[in-house]
């Protein structure tokens, strides 16, 4: 809203409005009578600083009754701080504009710029605006009969600037009805239409009324209104004002249940259009997780191929060590050659000379020569079991590495052919649902392009609809005005009509009675006639 000082008082039910006013500041009757800032609630010398004094001057207060309203429905009356602008602590609460007919500007008690005096027949001149809100809100909210709210109190203001407060009030309650939400725009259109329907009824009422002379005769075709009686066959319209109103509320309430089927439909566009955009951002998510899951297969491709550089180069690593081991064991066994033939060498020197030798010595030389070879032999045995241990060792790291070798080429193939499938599937199924998702995106396009178009057009028939609202309630008035007068004056014709037959009456009374003197006189005289005649006819005999 673009006043916030406003406090509205909604059309729709409690189930969707649970406040009776603006739900600002949504406090109970409790909280307001134990707020300390509210102690003027009973005490009329409360003064509130920041607040303008200025001099008031009240006409007659008018009472709109409401205790046969029922509490469930709004009332249709706008109020704001006054003069408008002012806080929320001003003392003067006035009326600043109309939701839609209700019955409060229908008893005609109320108008733009007038003041609420009082509540329930309490006064109410020493609240502040948001302190008459609060108690207007607990009324209506109380779930007892004695508590609800049965009368509200107005009174025409004048203070100062209060033309530019009149004018501000119409102007501006016609320029915030264009910030209004849809429900309320859907009830300016049905009051319009009300007005745009009585005003076509009153023209007729008024053509029946200029075509009839004694009774209201013609060609009006109201639903249930017709009569058919009367001579010649002509139809005579009953048209009472009861039936009339009658009438015209049937008929209002057919075009509100047309208008509340156009708002549903309207709702339920805009209730599919979430659902498509619900299903869309479903299928971005999905996109999202299979792109996802598409890094994730790259990733753990990407690290299958890391594990494999890993090994091939471990592959090599261990090929390049049986590579030396193998060398090693060619240079062992060249040295173990060579030290035979040394020995055998050494043995055959010996031998030639042990013959020069002494016995003693030759033993002595030979013992050593055995101890000699012993030792080579001894360590010939360990360099050979060494040579065997490395030529196991070599065998088992071929043997290892040859079913390592086969198990990374086994493994890499199959990860590489089920990663390939996996990707090339999800990368379809990622191409399917982009093109999906591009589709819904374009129908969303053009259907929100549609919404837009016509939400755009809903304004701007709004805004037609509003600028033709001020004038057809001055009109409206002045042709319930002209009903008024024109009821008036038939029944003044029908009180003419029926004094004009009484006189007619005792006219043809005096009439028969002056016939029947003039009777009785000519009887008489035809006596004295033949009276005269007789002594005539004496005198001349």
């Amino acid at each position: 809203m673009k006043n916030d000082n406003r406090s509205y008082v909604n059309m729709t039910r409690e189930a969707e409005t649970p406040c009776f006013f603006s739900q600002e500041h949504d406090r109970t009757m409790e909280e307001v009578t134990k707020n300390k800032e509210m102690t003027g609630l009973t005490s009329p010398k409360m003064q509130i600083s920041g607040v303008p004094t200025m001099p008031i001057k009240m006409t007659q207060v008018a009472t709109v009754d409401l205790s046969a309203y029922s509490p469930g429905k709004a009332l249709g009356i706008v109020l704001a701080p006054g003069p408008l602008g002012a806080p929320e602590t001003s003392l003067i609460t006035i009326v600043s504009g109309w939701e839609f007919l209700g019955p409060i500007q229908r008893s005609g008690q109320a108008a733009l710029g007038d003041r609420l005096v009082c509540v329930n027949g309490s006064s109410v001149t020493h609240m502040t605006f948001r302190q008459n809100i609060d108690i207007l809100k607990s009324l209506r909210n109380s779930t007892s009969k004695a508590n609800r709210l049965h009368s509200m109190g107005f009174a025409r203001i004048q203070i100062e600037d209060a033309d530019t407060i009149h004018t501000e009030l119409s102007s501006q309650s016609s320029y915030d009805n264009d910030s209004y939400d849809k429900e309320q725009k859907q009830r300016i259109v049905v009051q319009v239409e009300e007005i745009a329907s009585l005003k076509k009824r009153v023209e007729e009422l008024q053509t029946e009324e200029l075509q009839t002379d004694q009774s209201i005769v013609g060609g009006a075709r109201f639903g249930g209104l017709l009569n058919w009686k009367g001579e010649n066959d002509k139809p005579v319209v009953d048209l009472s004002k009861d039936k009339v109103i009658a009438y015209l509320r049937r008929e209002l309430a057919e075009i509100t249940n047309c208008k509340a089927e156009s708002e549903r439909s309207y709702l339920n566009n805009l209730e599919h259009l979430e659902d498509e955009k619900r299903e869309r951002q479903i299928l971005a998510a999905e996109l999202s997780e299979k792109a996802i899951e598409i890094a994730f297969m790259s990733k753990r491709q990407k690290e299958t191929m890391d594990r494999n550089k890993e090994l091939e180069k471990k592959f090599r690593h261990m090929k390049k060590k049986l590579k030396d081991n193998t060398h090693d064991i060619e240079e062992l066994s060249r040295a173990n050659s060579k030290s035979t033939i040394d020995c055998i060498d050494d043995v055959e020197m010996h031998g030639s000379n042990t013959a020069e030798m002494t016995s003693f010595e030759r033993d002595e030389q030979i013992i050593d020569e055995q101890m000699e070879v012993q030792e080579v032999y001894s360590d010939l045995i360990e360099k050979d079991a060494k040579i065997k241990d490395l030529e196991e060792e070599i065998a088992q790291l071929k043997s290892k590495l040859e079913r390592t070798t086969d198990a990374i080429e086994t493994e890499s193939c199959d990860k590489s052919q089920v990663m390939e499938t996996e990707y090339r599937k999800s990368l379809a199924m990622v191409e399917d649902e982009t093109r999906q998702l591009a589709i819904v995106m374009s129908e969303m396009s053009t259907k929100a392009k549609l919404i837009d178009t016509e939400k755009k057009q809903i304004e701007i028939d709004n805004g037609d609809l509003i600028e033709k609202n001020q004038n057809m309630e001055d009109s409206l008035m002045e042709m319930r005005h002209t009903l008024e007068e024109s009821a008036d004056f038939i029944d003044e014709l029908k009180a003419e009509n029926s004094s004009l037959e009484k006189v007619i009456t005792k006219k043809s009374k005096l009439f028969d009675d002056l016939t029947k003197e003039i009777t009785e006189d000519n009887g008489e005289n035809q006596i004295v006639s033949a009276t005269l005649a007789e002594k005539e006819l004496i005198i001349n005999d």
